[in-house]
């Protein structure tokens, strides 16, 4: 047995994705191209789907009214009947 074996057989390990990596650099993923080419789909169908000019949102018009503490007061006052 020469110490190259045992180097290759040890040392370099057959690269498998749980093994830790080498010197502290991450192991290199590459992406399936058929899971890239879906998702560039259901982005482009979901972009076919949704309107083009989004529609302006309306602020509901609030109205600021002067009611004085009696009035007030008589409303609490029904509410608790």
């Amino acid at each position: 047995m020469s110490l190259e074996s045992i180097y290759d057989g040890q040392v370099r390990g057959t690269g498998s994705i749980t093994s830790l990596p080498n010197y502290g650099n991450p192991p290199i993923f590459e992406r399936d191209p058929g899971i890239k080419q879906l998702e560039q789909n259901v982005f482009q169908q979901m972009l076919n789907v949704l309107p083009q000019e989004p529609k302006p949102i309306e602020a509901p018009k609030q109205e600021v009214s002067f009611i004085s503490f009696e009035d007030a007061l008589r409303e609490l006052a029904s509410m608790d009947k």
